[in-house]
């Protein structure tokens, strides 16, 4: 009985030791794509996955170029969230990850906020416009760090947080871009930006999460999501 007692006391202990460490249990991250069916995907403005405008093949999602440029939608809408993906771009290709959207009338590029994916190398749009370079807030804010995408056909990885008001943008383990949607930097931005006319562009507070169709060949892989509480509302970083 003593060395049962013992044991027990034991287990206690490192459990206890384990749940001090502050370490996230990799259950709070889920796939959203088994590699082979796409069950948790729809079309833009539609209500079943667009199998003209994309595949699903091997473990990855991607463009078909020839089909009509229909966005691909996760079927929950998200408020506060981190979204991980792996991604890689024909020769001058770009696409973007676009999340807090709404299906309003036009793109959903105008209906929500989108970090631009491009061959940064290639994309004369991305070469031109430093807001629309892989990690910017397409059209609004450029990079404030100068991490190019890895070259085209190669993989990158890019994450999303978004946490009430509070936004950051990843590429290749770097925070690159981090604002916030409340604050007068944003909203300045917008004003200035191809945007400027679009009412309630970016005051959304919850929406939904998209990748893009350009018409332009590109691949996704390992999308992963995690839910996060609400916390209280971040001061602007700028």
């Amino acid at each position: 009985m003593k060395c049962a007692c013992q044991r027990a006391l034991a287990l206690l202990a490192v459990c206890v030791a384990l749940s001090g460490t502050g370490a996230e249990p990799e259950s709070d991250w889920r796939p959203l794509f088994d590699g082979r069916y796409p069950v948790n995907f729809r079309g833009y403005k539609k209500s079943v996955f667009p199998f003209n405008s994309w595949g699903a093949w091997n473990g990855m999602l991607y463009v078909a170029p020839e089909g009509e440029k229909v966005d691909l939608v996760y079927k929950d809408r998200l408020t506060n969230f981190e979204f991980s993906v792996e991604w890689k771009a024909a020769p001058g290709a770009s696409s973007g990850i676009i999340y807090l959207a709404q299906e309003g009338q036009g793109h959903s590029v105008e209906n929500g906020l989108k970090m631009a994916l491009a061959d940064d190398g290639g994309n004369l749009e991305a070469k031109n416009s430093p807001e629309c370079r892989s990690g910017a807030l397409y059209g609004v804010l450029p990079p404030a760090q100068p991490v190019p995408s890895r070259p085209a056909g190669q993989w990158n990885e890019s994450r999303v947080l978004v946490q009430t008001n509070y936004v950051e943008h990843w590429l290749n383990g770097t925070r690159v871009l981090a604002f916030d949607i409340t604050s007068e930097t944003f909203k300045n931005a917008v004003s200035k930006s191809r945007f400027k006319n679009i009412q309630d562009f970016g005051r959304a507070t919850d929406g939904l999460l998209i990748l893009e169709h350009r018409g332009q060949k590109f691949w996704f892989r390992n999308l992963q999501l995690r839910i996060l509480p609400s916390p209280p509302a971040k001061e602007s970083p700028n």
